[in-house]
């Protein structure tokens, strides 16, 4: 499982909605320490026991600012496995002492996640070619968060180079993914106040098509609602 921003009680109804069993998880990736990637890590996984895996330099403060239980942190620097699954990081730009993407591959399938990042990593394209599923961050629409209520500092923090994708931007990427195969993108990690499943989904859309290529033929392109477990195909 990558991340959990959610109560430990929300994580469970989800599970028993997948007919899931958090028992049976092997691990917790963390992109990074923002509440809204480990707001329930430290309930969830002392409860079940589960390992908690975090780049070295950011487990320090992860352990700090969650208060988790150390014994559970496993550092990493490089490629690891977890049983069959070979998982790899990417760093992203972010306003955190590190964070990181992640990349799942069980030698048959591909699972790429990039959220939380100011600008397109280094290392973007070779990093997530030919993964069957990428989730890629569509944060906000400029426009909606220029004229939006957040105070002028945070506006200015989420459109830095240490903030989160615009729907522009990850409109750019989508627009080359076939190129590098992948085979299908969910938009997500969209703001409540500042974007709309609409907007990410149509201007990903007219990326797509200006490109040239085909939605539902050369890509599958959905977008992730804001609530857990939810997606939404437009």
């Amino acid at each position: 499982m990558v991340d959990c921003g959610v109560t430990c009680s929300a994580l469970e109804r989800e599970f028993r909605t997948a007919q899931q069993f958090p028992k049976l998880l092997d691990g917790i990736l963390v992109t990074h320490e923002h509440s809204d990637h480990i707001a329930g890590l430290t309930a969830f996984s002392n409860k079940y026991n589960i390992p908690i895996y975090a780049h070295k330099a950011a487990a320090e403060s992860l352990i700090s600012r969650s208060k988790c239980n150390p014994n559970l942190v496993r550092e990493y620097d490089g490629v690891f496995y977890i049983k069959n699954l070979e998982i790899n990081y990417l760093e992203c730009s972010h306003d955190v002492c590190c964070c990181v993407g992640y990349s799942i591959c069980d030698g048959k399938r591909k699972f790429s996640q990039i959220t939380d990042t100011g600008v397109e990593p280094k290392g973007f394209r070779e990093f997530v070619q030919k993964s069957d599923l990428l989730i890629l961050e569509s944060n906000h629409d400029e426009q909606m968060l220029r004229c939006g209520k957040y105070a002028v500092r945070l506006k200015d923090r989420i459109l830095s180079s240490l903030g989160h994708l615009s729907n522009k931007q990850a409109s750019e990427i989508v627009a080359y993914l076939p190129e590098i195969e992948v085979k299908k993108v969910w938009l997500g990690h969209l703001s409540e106040n500042n974007n709309t499943a609409e907007l990410a989904f149509c201007e990903a859309l007219n990326a797509l098509k200006s490109a040239g290529a085909v939605e539902g033929e050369d890509i599958d392109l959905e977008v992730v609602a804001y609530n857990c477990g939810r997606k939404s195909n437009l």
